[in-house]
């Protein structure tokens, strides 16, 4: 997800501002970080973003989201005290946007798509929709065989429309929905 970002300066920061950069780098990712990610990221030493993620750790250590270290690296969690309430919301039907159902009719009938892909179909930025549809577990991010990231439709995503296979969706005939919406 960061692979294009340059790493932002190479003058020292305090363990402060290392502390909250780290903690803005995970929060917006998708994905855990890895120490060295993170390293390269805040143009810091590895020493110095492991103390960073020590004081969020402890930070954040009573409140409802901690950061945890995974196989793959560091991430913000929802804490185990908050399970329940994490449970109730899950149980809440999810209600999609119109923009968010039509940036998933995109994937499921053209993926594997990239992001790019997607925006150049619906005309407009869907990053909000992909947010949306990424936390509902309906669509998720595939590398495919050329090392090129790509969104596809998960198996929460049949379940949900009822199909056995994404061969099921019904037949659209895109010449004639492209020019009925021209």
């Amino acid at each position: 997800m960061f692979d294009a970002l340059a790493p932002v300066s190479s003058a020292p920061k305090s363990l402060h501002q290392l502390a909250c950069d780290c903690e803005a780098l995970l929060f917006v990712s998708r994905e855990p970080l890895s120490l060295d990610e993170l390293a390269r990221l805040t143009a810091s030493p590895k020493n110095s973003v492991e103390k960073a993620l020590k004081q969020i750790q402890r930070l954040f250590r009573h409140r409802g989201i901690q950061i945890e270290v995974k196989a793959t690296g560091w991430q913000f969690v929802p804490a185990a005290r908050s399970k329940a309430v994490i449970k109730a919301y899950h149980e809440t039907p999810c209600v999609l946007s119109d923009e968010a159902l039509e940036t998933l009719a995109v994937i499921a009938y053209l993926q594997p798509i990239d992001e790019d892909g997607v925006t150049e179909v619906r005309y407009q930025d869907t990053t909000y929709a992909l947010e949306t549809l990424f936390y509902a577990g309906l669509i998720e991010r595939t590398t495919d065989s050329g090392g090129r990231q790509t969104l596809s439709t998960t198996e929460c995503f049949l379940d949900n429309a009822n199909l056995l296979s994404i061969d099921a969706l019904p037949p659209i005939d895109l010449d004639s929905a492209a020019s009925s919406s021209a």
